[in-house]
This record gives structure tokens, sequence and C-alpha cells, in this order.
């Protein structure tokens, strides 16, 4: 054991240690209380952890307590829910690596299901061996393997240490993103050494930690020091053995923890403290030695802490001490003026945990909670203050966790839990204190100064007060000169100190005092203010100056004091005694602003020149109760005045120009002219050098070098209230504003909306903007109005950066609890009925730092249009919702206005009601398409009926135009059939007579032709008879088209030439495309029928020198047919037949085609014909899946156009016939061509020849009546 003795180190450490207890301030602290009174299940706490969600969990002799910063949901057991919690006593609350939630009670070990708020029990079963081996969870951890080890406190027989192999992870339905582990293999290890003489009854661990190699420390109440190695299964055993002096000092093992270096430290009752070197083995001893100052303070360590740093914090008693690795003392606080190393001492350290900031936080017995701020060395005590509702709620720390926002939960011994936010102590407040002589003399505090040793200077209504930042502490002065009758006549509103180092003393209505720099201030002290000489040894006097007990010593030097009052006779002195304001300036020249305007001292004459009315301004110019000067970066004086608004004074040589006034007013119209407002000013510290103004309209920006206005803040950019109230900058380019609403910086480079940050009571600051303040030397800022001094650091006012984890805590349906099967903080998806539209849901952002700032704001997508700013408000509620699908999202931020975007967000379905169902949609739609389908029915039956009657007269008209077209047909076919009748009939009537003429054989052609005219008139009616009847059926073959049409053409080649008619067959449009003999289906003799249709009807409109042609083409996907197997050809072959005849009028183009048809004009007379030709025409094209077109002008012809698929694929199987040769046409007698006969008996048959009107009979009478004469 190595004990290290150092005499003189004892007495430094003394001597620090009763330095430090004597200048501990005792503060009260401001947090959040949980207790009994507000939701809290016990007050006596035994464990608390926040969860990776942010959720602060309670453990307590009366359950399991979770917190979201606004709510307290209790977890009990219940004797009739095996899902319940097993015990109602929590000892020990552990979360592993995987989110899962592990509670150690007096009754087994349970794991809670966030998703169902269940748990899943694992208890001591004695018949399976693999069940925990003990109920008394008193400790869990996780190893890095996973594994999760649970000590216990059993009976003797019976192992200590629990270990549970965490199974692949099941989890809790499709929505989890937590595990749920369902094996409950529990492997035990007994750590416990065989004696035979042992007395224990087990081993009961009190600490498990774990090192870098993964093994397990245990500490034990009894048997020493166990380390569990998992991978081998072997514990190692450190007992104490009092014939081994490297063996531990003890068995009874109260705190075990870990260093840096990887050292094990070892508290031992009653034995000191130890530290084992895990590599060697090697074990030193640090134990009390009372003739050693650098000895252990006391044999019982309650309290083991390792600081990043290197040091381990020992607790004794009331006694901390710093160790290093080495087990050297560096420091050693006493946190009570009574020191106390006994392990039951009521007063003692029970926790310890240093900060971000390296400072140590100390909870304590009786003394409350402890701050320890090793530099500059001072400590601070945050105690119960029974008039404080905000106050710790006991002094009695039982023990302090620290959450990941940074804020501190202490718990006190039966009185619940408490949350400081160490962060909160950025505002320093001092007040006056009657039972404290070293306090601020008066709360007023009008007027700050910081003389050239680093004192601050403070005239209050009561007298000066000088302030020492670093004892925190005040001196007082009461000078006999000031005292007056009235109340505030004495106060002091100004307090300046100039380059020469005299002060100055401006009062309310007493005039001014000069205090030089080598002369005292007439005092007088009262004994009561006599300060110790302690406290006055922190905050060092002028240099030369001894210190004694008496302040009297500390003024021994001869200085001269000079009192400045306003005579009226006198127009040297100063203007008025009320002193609004002081100021000097880089040249020297002293300001002193009064109720009767701004005077200039004569420095070797003490007397004064009111500027004012140099400058042939009134008297009452509208100086401020404070007026400021501000000198800017381009030696520019200014200050404001009410009625001039913002002013620039120009102390220049000139005579003419020695005292000179510039009034800038402001650029809005609404602020021009109204100087009746509060305003000061700050000088801007940024690069620019801008002056800032603060008035009742907000903050102004001006720019001191281009003098105007160029920006304006007011509470539409953020700002708490347009009285913006004093303004300060600091030394990061932020400005201080104090309001009626609080204190807010602002930070003009922050996105809008950000640049204003408001402190209110809640952080410790009440405010007073009819105040003062002053920023010192070292950056820092002291504020003082009617509740006394303040006193902040700009750089330790930081944001609070954590982004607050947002989850949903409650849903309500008619203001009424309800739980879904999951809960709705993991819940994806809720239902709702139709009556249930009108919900609402809790939220919270979890981030206690000051939860009852946060903000939050919420959107019901597919409902809102915009997002819902619902300020520290964690309810939005919905009514009368209609049924849809819609997703709820709720984003919240911390105290700092740092939001989490992301925030929480649940679908939300209301489903419709029955008869807003789908299925009564269906039906509604069946009905609806009934009741259309019905009233189609009736209104096509309506409609029929009309139709029916319509019809009959469409019918009955039909029928007399059918009737009148049949009269015409027949009309015209007796016609027809008359002439060549008549032609037939006459010659045989001459063969009858015997009246045989020479010309014979000329009769019998005649009668011929007209028979077989009439034949093929017989016939073409017998045609569209088979076609309408569909009888007639197509008998195509292969052919070779050219061949057959230049055939049939050259039939018509006689006529042509007796009609002096131009007959031409034009195929080269064809020709040219083909190598071979052109090819086509279709059947003769319906062609040859349909070409000398065509042909006929030419030269029948063709007069003597005109024209026929027939012309072949070739086209490709014949997009100009509507026909189904026409359009299935790639190719088609158009066949033309053109004339040059009178052609047809365009009115009767649509009409061509029909049956019986003919063109009513008298051009056309002797040409008309039955109306069969085209009409039958047109049906053989088609026949052959073809079309005709026809295309005219009247006068100049007309031109019949005929196209024919090409190839077999539009044609049925049965319209082809095998290939046959092409058979010769033979020539017929297609154009009637009457012999005109010659009649004897000339008379008797010339009156009925000249009844016929047919060309034919009038050339064969012609030639019969020739004959006869």
């Amino acid at each position: 054991m190595h004990v290290f003795k150092n005499n003189l180190y004892f007495i430094i450490i003394f001597i620090l240690s009763f330095a430090l207890t004597i200048n501990a301030q005792i503060e009260y602290v401001e947090g959040e209380r949980l207790s009994i009174a507000n939701g809290l299940s016990s007050n006596s706490i035994w464990s608390i952890l926040q969860d990776s969600r942010g959720f602060l969990w309670i453990g307590t002799d009366n359950g399991l307590n979770r917190f979201d910063g606004y709510n307290i949901k209790i977890f009990k057991n219940d004797p009739g829910d095996s899902t319940s919690l097993s015990s109602n006593s929590v000892e020990s609350i552990y979360e592993d690596r995987s989110g899962r939630l592990w509670i150690g009670t007096h009754c087994g070990l349970n794991q809670f299901d966030p998703y169902s708020e269940t748990f899943l029990r694992y208890v001591h079963d004695p018949n399976d061996p693999n069940s925990l081996s003990a109920n008394h969870v008193s400790t869990i951890n996780q190893d890095k393997s996973g594994s999760l080890w649970i000590g216990v406190w059993g009976v003797s027989d019976q192992a200590s240490l629990n270990k549970l192999e965490l199974s692949d992870p099941v989890h809790f339905g499709s929505q989890a993103d937590v595990p749920i582990q369902h094996g409950s293999k529990f492997i035990r290890y007994k750590l416990h050494q065989d004696i035979q003489n042992s007395k224990t009854s087990g081993v009961r661990v009190t600490c498990i930690i774990v090192d870098s190699s993964e093994a397990l420390w245990m500490g034990t109440l009894e048997n020493g020091l166990k380390k569990f190695i998992p991978q081998t299964g072997l514990v190692e055993h450190y007992r104490h053995d009092p014939n081994n002096p490297n063996s531990i000092a003890g068995d009874r093992i109260r705190p075990v923890t870990i260093d840096s270096m990887g050292f094990i430290w070892i508290g031992i009752w009653d034995a000191g403290l130890d530290r084992l070197d895990p590599r060697t083995g090697d074990i030193f001893h640090l134990q009390h030695d009372p003739s050693d100052a650098a000895s252990l303070a006391g044999n019982n360590p309650l309290f083991l802490y390792a600081d990043p740093g290197g040091i381990m914090w020992v607790a004794i008693g009331t006694v901390l001490s710093g160790y290093d690795s080495r087990m050297n003392l560096q420091t050693r606080f006493s946190i009570s003026k009574k020191t106390n190393v006994n392990y039951y001492a009521s007063d003692g350290i029970g926790f310890i945990f240093q900060d971000r900031s390296r400072i140590l936080w100390i909870g304590t017995g009786k003394n409350g909670l402890v701050k320890i701020n090793r530099r500059p060395r001072a400590f601070v005590h945050y105690q119960h203050n029974p008039v404080d509702p905000n106050s710790l709620f006991s002094n009695d720390i039982q023990s302090l966790y620290k959450d990941r926002s940074g804020n501190i939960w202490i718990t006190a011994y039966g009185n619940g839990i408490s949350r400081f936010d160490p962060d909160a102590e950025t505002f320093k407040h001092f007040q006056h204190d009657l039972a404290e002589p070293s306090s601020l003399s008066h709360n007023y505090v009008a007027s700050f100064c910081e003389d050239r040793f680093g004192y601050i200077w403070l005239g209050t209504w009561a007298g000066i007060s000088r302030f020492g930042p670093k004892s925190e502490t005040f001196t007082n002065f009461l000078n006999k000169h000031l005292k007056a009758q009235e109340y505030k006549a004495g106060s002091i509103k100004h307090i300046y100190e100039d380059n020469s180092g005299n002060l100055w003393f401006g009062t309310f209505n007493g005039g001014l005092y000069e205090l030089t720099a080598s002369t005292l201030m007439t005092k007088s002290i009262d004994n009561s203010n006599e300060q110790s000489a302690n406290i006055i040894a922190v905050d060092l006097p002028p240099k030369g100056v001894s210190v004694t007990k008496e302040f009297d010593a500390l003024f021994n030097i001869n200085r001269k004091f000079y009192i400045y009052k306003h005579d009226p006779s006198d127009s040297t002195s100063i203007s008025h005694n009320s002193i609004r304001g002081i100021y000097e300036d880089r040249s020297g020249n002293l300001l002193v602003t009064t109720a009767n305007g701004i005077n200039l001292l004569n420095r070797k004459k003490r007397t004064f020149i009111n500027i004012t009315h140099k400058a042939g301004f009134s008297e009452n110019y509208g100086a401020y109760e404070r007026q400021r000067f501000f000198e800017d970066y381009y030696g520019k004086l200014w200050f404001f005045s009410p009625t001039l608004g913002l002013c620039q004074l120009n102390l220049s040589k000139s005579n003419a120009e020695r005292f000179k006034i510039v009034d800038h007013e402001f650029p809005d119209d609404a602020l021009k002219n109204q100087y009746d407002f509060y305003a000061t000013l700050a000088p801007d510290n940024s690069i620019t050098k801008n002056i800032w103004i603060s008035s009742k309209y907000g903050l102004h920006k001006f720019d001191a070098n281009a003098n105007n206005f160029i920006n304006h803040f007011s509470e539409k950019d953020g700002l708490s209230t347009n009285w913006a109230g004093q303004i300060i900058g600091d030394d990061f380019g932020k400005l201080w504003l104090l309001s009626s609403k609080g204190l807010s910086v602002f930070r003009e480079n922050a996105p809008h909306g950000e640049q204003f940050h408001l402190f209110t009571a809640k952080d410790g600051i009440i405010n007073s903007p009819y105040g003062n303040h002053l920023k010192g030397a070292k950056g820092e800022i002291f504020w003082g109005g009617a509740n006394g001094l303040y006193r902040f650091f700009p750089e330790n006012m930081k944001n609070n950066p954590h982004i607050p984890p947002v989850v949903l805590t409650e849903l309500r349906i008619f203001n009424k609890v309800v739980q879904p099967d999951t809960t709705i903080t993991h819940i994806k998806h809720i239902t709702l009925a139709h009556n249930e539209n009108s919900f609402s849901f809790s939220f919270a952002a979890l981030d206690h730092t000051r939860s009852r700032l946060n903000q939050y704001a919420y959107f019901l997508d597919g409902f809102d249009k915009n997002w819902k700013n619902n300020g520290n408000n964690t309810v939005a509620n919905y009514t009368n919702i209609p049924p849809g699908n819609y997703v709820f999202r709720v984003k919240g931020s911390n105290d700092s206005s740092v939001w989490n975007e992301q925030g929480a967000s649940v679908i939300v379905t209301i489903t419709p009601p029955w008869w807003h169902s789908n299925w009564a949609y269906v039906f509604y739609f069946l009905l609806t398409i009934l009741t259309l389908y019905g009233w189609r029915r009736f209104d096509v039956k309506r409609t029929q009926l009309k139709n029916e009657l319509k019809l009959k007269q469409f019918e009955a008209e039909k029928l007399k135009e059918v009737d009148h077209l049949k009269s015409r047909f027949f009309a015209n076919i007796s016609h027809e059939f008359r002439t060549p009748l008549t032609l037939i009939i006459d010659p045989l009537r001459e063969m009858i007579s015997d009246k045989f003429k020479d010309n014979l054989k000329k009769q019998y052609d005649v009668m011929l032709r007209n028979s077989q005219r009439l034949l093929r008139l017989i016939n073409q009616l017998l045609d569209l008879s088979k076609l309408e009847s569909g009888m007639m059926k197509l008998r195509a073959g292969n052919y070779e088209l050219i061949p057959f049409l230049n055939a049939v053409v050259s039939l018509f080649e006689s006529h042509a030439t007796r009609q002096k008619i131009q007959l031409k067959f034009d195929s080269t449009g064809v020709d040219a495309q083909f190598d071979s003999p052109l090819k086509l289906f279709f059947d003769r003799e319906k062609l040859e029928q349909i070409i000398s249709n065509l042909l006929s009807n030419a030269f029948k409109f063709t007069a003597g020198g005109g024209e026929v042609m027939v012309y072949l083409n070739f086209t490709k996907l014949p997009s100009f047919t509507k026909l189904p197997k026409f359009s299935k050809a790639n190719k088609a072959i158009s066949i033309s037949v053109k004339d040059t005849g009178v052609g047809i009028q365009e009115d009767y183009l649509p009409f061509i085609f029909d049956r019986f048809s003919q063109v009513n004009d008298t051009q056309y007379h002797e040409q008309k014909g039955t109306g069969i030709g085209l009409a039958l025409t047109k049906e053989l094209v088609e026949l052959h899946h073809g079309e005709i077109t026809v295309k005219s002008k009247l006068g100049q012809g007309t031109e019949f156009t005929i196209r024919l698929p090409m190839g077999r694929d539009h044609l049925n199987e049965n319209e082809i016939i095998e290939d046959q040769k092409f058979a010769t046409v033979e020539p017929k007698h297609t154009i009637e061509q009457e012999d005109i006969n010659k009649y004897q008996n000339i008379k008797t048959t010339l009156p009925r020849l000249l009844r016929s009107n047919s060309p034919v009979s009038l050339q064969n009478h012609r030639e019969i009546l020739a004959e006869e004469t």
C-alpha cells in the first residue's frame, strides 16, 4: 500500500478548502418539479433514464412513470394482468443498443413493449434452470456482443449473475421500429467462492461495469470484487487476504468505476480506495492518514467519478478529492463549513458528474446541489427555499441524472424529482438584502460605470455601490452631501470616469459631483456595512493600497471633491441641477446634459457653456432623463432629442460653427416629427459602423457615414414589442434590447423570423425597461433597473441546439381518451367510423430544457390548406371531418426555436356511413343505371312510336314517290321496249305481207340487234334483282388484265370511228412497274359488263370530235376506301373511263348511281336512258370488293374510276375459280345501231315511224324511205 505524506501540501489544500468554503454563494435553483402533487406515482425515486426517443422514465417504489415534458403516464402491477409490470418496486431501468427498455424490479425483470405498452416478464422459476436465478434485480448492463447481464440479490445457493443472450429480435407487427425479445433462456453464474466458514447468505451485486475487453467487473456487498470473462465463462475473484498485501483492502465493495487509462478504482467499506491494474494485477491502496494531508479524507468512499480529463473524484462525507491516475492528490473541496468524512454523514456527497463546460455538479445529503467551477476556483450552493416554489424540493439530494439536452434531473429523498438547466444560470441576479451588508445598496439601479481597475460603480436610489466582479460582492457609500428631503433627490442617475481617472456623479436633482483621481470622496460609512478581509481579498484594490480590516485604509489618499450646482445669477454655472448625461469625447471635451440643455465644461475655469443656447435652440430642447452621447467610427458625436430627433454635434474651432446641431428626421412619414418617445443609441460593432436607434416604433438602423436611415425592424419582423426599450451592442455583433416584454437579442444576419430571441422571467430575468446598462471591458453586460442588477456574458447565451423528437401521446374522440391496439406513439394508421369524426391529438417535443416554451405546428393533409401554428399548445382539435383519407402531421421546436421539421405523422381514415359506403355507391349506381335504363326504354318506346308514325308517314310519301318512279320507269322502259319491238314487228309485217326487198338481210340485222338490246335490258333488270337478293356470286379468276381491257375497248372502235370520236386505251401507268404480265383476280363477264356500260355511257354523252379514254394506274395502301376487305389489300389497280362529253351538274353527282335515277335536264333528254346501267355497274364493282367514283364538270366531261384490289386476300375461297386461259372477247353489238329497212308502204308506216323518237328507229326508217324513193 502506498501512502503519500506531505505536510506542506496538506497546508495548501487546507487553505484552498477553507477559502472556497467561506466564499461559496448560496443560491436557489429554478426548475421543473415532479411529485405526487402533479402526477408522479411516488416521491421516492429509485431510478431514472431518458430513452432514445426522448421520454424520461422514472422508477419509484410505487410504479414506473413516463414523462414527455407535459404529462406523466404511470405503469403499475396488476395482479390480474400478466402483461403488466411484475412489481411496483422499480430499482433499475436500462435501454439496450436496439432500443429495448428493460426494467428491474423486486419481482423479476421486465421488457417493455412500446407498441402495446405492456410488459414481458422474466421471473425466477425454481423448476426451470433457464429462468432468472432470483427476482430482486439490482443492476442491468449489456456487453459489446449484445448479451444482457443482470445482477440479482438472492439466497446463498443461487447465482447472483445472469446472462440473457438476446436472440434474433421479433418485431411487433409490420410497423415496429423497436425489436421485441421473446427469448427467455438465462445462463446463471455463481460469483461466491466455496469457503467452508462463509456466513454469507448470497452474493449481492452492487454494481456492474464493462471494460474495453468486454470483461465484467462486479462489486458485491460482502464477497469482494468479481471479474467475469464472457468469452471463457471464467470468474476471477478478488478477495481481501490479510496475508497478501496485493489483495484488495476489503470485501465490502461499494462504488466501482474505470478511468480513461483502464484502471479499476474500487471503493471499499472502512478500507479506503484501491486502484487495480487489470494488465498486471497490481493493486495500489490509498487510505486515510491523519498525518498526511494528501491521504484519503476518510476510509468510506461513497461515490467515484472519472471525468474526461483523467481526474478521479472521490466523495467521502462532505469532502470531494480529485486524484490523478497515479493516485496523487490534485485538489480537494469541502462542501460544508464543518468537514465530515463519516460514511453516514447526513450532509455528505452522494452523486457527482461533470457537464460539457467542465463544471462539477454534486448532490449532497443536506447541502442541496453544489456547483464547482474550478476556473475560477469557486462553488455555488443551490438549496431549498421554503418561500420559493421554484427552488429544490429538498436539500437531501439522492442522485443526479443528465439528459441529452444537458438538463440535470435531481432526485431528493422522498421529495420527488426536480429539473435544473445549467444554462439558465446565464443571468446572474443581484438584489438588495437587508440581512446582508455586502449586498446591493438599493434595488433601483440608475447608472453604471467601470473604472480602470475593473470595479463596477453603480448609482442607486440609496447612493453609490461598488461591485467586485470576482467576489460578486458590493461596497456601499453614503455621501452626506447627497442627503435631501425627497427620496430621489440624492439618487445617483449617472456615473462616468473620464480619461484622467476622475469620477463624475450626476444626481437626480442635486447637481454634479466630481471625485478627482487624487481625492477621496467625503463619505460616511455605516458600521453595519463593515466587510470582512476574506471577501475583500478576492477583489484586489489599486496597486500600492494595503488591505486592512477597515475600508478607510483603501481611501487614505488625498483627493479633491467638487460639487457643481446651478446658480441662476451665474450664466457660467451648470444649466440645471438635474443631470441627464455625462460624456467625454476623444478630444477631451466633457459634455454634461441637464434638463436645460447640453453643457460644455471649461476644465481650467470649471465653468460651463450651454451649447444649445449658443446654437440658437430654446431652453427646453427636450433632453431625455438619461441622455446618451455616442462618438462614431468617423469621429462624429451623436445624441437623441425628443423634439429634434437624431442629432449630430460638431464642436469645431470656428466661432461661427463652434456649436451646431444637425437634425436627421426619420424617413417614414408616420415617424416624421414624432420624437416624443424614448430612444437610445448603440454603436454597431461591424465594419459598417452604423448606429442603432430603439424607439417605440421599433428598431432603426442609421448609416453614420451616409447620414441616412437604411433599415427598420418591428413586431412583424419578430420583435417582442415595438417599444424596443434600451439597447446595447456586444462584442459579437449582436444587439440586446430590454423592453416591457423581457430581454431580446437581435442577430441581423440571421434568417428572417429568427433574428430576435426573447428571454423572459423563465430565463431568470425580470424586465425593467427604464434602468441603465453597461458593457464591461471583458465583454460582459450589466443591466440595472427597478429589480436590481443583472450580469451576464453574451457568449454564454447559447441556443439549445438539440432537435427534439416529436411524438404523439394521446388520441381523443369527442374528448374521450381512446387506446388503439397499437399505442398512439407508434401507430401508423388509425381508422375511425363516420360518427367519430371529431377528434384531437396530443403531442410532445421531447426536449425537457424548458418544455413549456416548446412550439408546435400541425397540418391535416387532405383537409387543412396550410400549417397551423399552435404556440406551446400540445393539442390539435378537429371537428366534423368528412369521410376520407388524411395524414395528420405535427412538428415541434425546443425552447430556442430549433425545429424538428420531420416531426410525427399518422394516417387517419374516416370510413363513410353505410349509405356512403362503396357497396352503397354500387347500389346507387345500379339503381341509377336501372332508372336510366327504364327511362331510356320508355323514351325509346316513345321515340319508336313517334318514329313509327313518322316512318309510316315517310313510307306513305315514299310509296307515292315509288309509284311515281314506277310510273316513270315503266313509261321509260315501255318507251325503250317499244322502239326495238317496233323495229322487230314492222319487218315481220313486211315479211308476212311478202313485200320483201333486196335489203332483207339488213332488216334481219335490225331485228336481231333490237332483240338483243331488249334482252340486255331485261337481263339488267334480272341482274339487279339477283344483286338485291344476294343470288349473284362472284366467279373470279386470275386473268391478265391489259389484254382483256384492250379487247373490250376494241369492240367500240368502229362505233367511235363512225361518230368521229377518238377512242384511246392507255396502260403505261402500270406497264413500267411490272416486268411480267399484270394479272388480277376478276369475274371476266362482270368486268366486261362494267367496262361496256361505262364506255356506252361515255359514247352516249360525247358528241363527234370528242374523246373517250380508258387508262390504268397503280396505287398502294388504298386508304381511299372504307370497305373492310378492300382495306386488307396492299395494292390496287384503278381503271378510269374519261370522256369529253357534256358533263354532269355537281348537284346530280351524289345520285348518279341510284337506281332509276335520271338527270332531269333538257340537254340530256336525247340521251336519257333507264337509270339502270350505272346502278348495276356500282353493284358489280362492289361485288369485286372494289369501289367506283365519279368526277365531272359541266361542259368539260366526266371521269369514272374503278379501283380493284390486287391479290386474293380480299376474296373468299368460294369467290375464286381455278385459273383459266384468257378467252377472247367476242364482238357484240353493244351499241344499238338499228338498220334502216326499206319499207315499201311508206304512207302506212311513216306516221307510225315518226312517232318514234329513237335515233336508231329514225335511221332505220330513213333508209326505208330512201329506198322507196
